[in-house]
């Protein structure tokens, strides 16, 4: 008992305030200290009990601290994958466009080039029919007077 007393009051003692007084003993108090030795032996197992909590609930915190970083590193990693992927995806559909575009003005001036030809071709047969419709009534006129002569 002395051993314990003399420990939890001690100068080794985890308790500083008491540590720096003079170590009490049965004698020096006149009989039986104020504080039972058990007492003072729960107080320190519950101030143990209680940094050892504390401390395993800051591992803890820091434990899912670290995991949320990593979860984040991982996080932008496929936030960047993405975003790169999405970027080409774009810049592929973008040159297809331009090629596309490319292609259509191509047919379309070919389009209008055909529509001018056919254009100039329907006034040439225009032109012809006329001609060939003043030349039946040319002819007509000839044989009309010929056949009165």
């Amino acid at each position: 008992l002395k051993c314990i007393f003399e420990w939890a009051v001690g100068p080794e003692s985890p308790l500083p305030a008491m540590a720096a007084t003079k170590p009490m003993t049965p004698r020096s108090m006149g009989g039986m200290p104020k504080t039972p030795i058990k007492q003072h032996i729960r107080d320190l197992q519950a101030k143990i009990e209680t940094q050892v909590l504390s401390a395993r609930t800051e591992v803890t915190m820091i434990q899912g601290q670290s995991e949320d970083i990593s979860t984040v590193a991982q996080d932008k990693k496929l936030v960047a994958e993405s975003r790169n992927e999405i970027l080409k995806m774009l810049d592929d559909s973008t040159a297809e466009c331009k090629r596309f575009i490319i292609t259509q003005r191509h047919e379309t001036a070919r389009m209008h080039q055909q529509i001018t030809g056919l254009k100039q071709d329907g006034c040439n047969l225009q032109r012809s029919l006329m001609a060939l419709t003043r030349r039946i009534q040319d002819l007509e006129e000839e044989v009309g007077l010929q056949g009165r002569a």
